[in-house]
């Protein structure tokens, strides 16, 4: 038998599956990110969305408010050296 990984049961085994859709942009452009991450939400509510931000938020934290979306900071993602 087919159990879920999640809960255990036999009768749920079937996990649903999550789309996730990224963009990557400087902060700049981070208001049209925002805009396609409403507009792809307001007709696929299940989607995961994601930013992708190159540059430092170290002088922009005030925007981090302004955005309901995941960002991945270029600063945060282990490259070797990044200034």
């Amino acid at each position: 038998d087919s159990f879920c990984v999640v809960c255990g049961h036999t009768h749920c085994f079937k996990l649903k599956r999550m789309t996730t859709v990224f963009t990557i942009c400087s902060i700049n452009y981070l208001a049209q990110a925002k805009t396609l991450g409403e507009s792809l939400l307001k007709f696929n509510p299940d989607y995961r969305y994601v930013i992708g931000l190159l540059d430092k938020m170290a002088h922009h934290e005030h925007l981090r408010a302004t955005v309901p979306f995941e960002l991945l900071e270029v600063e945060h993602i282990g490259i070797e050296n990044f200034e």
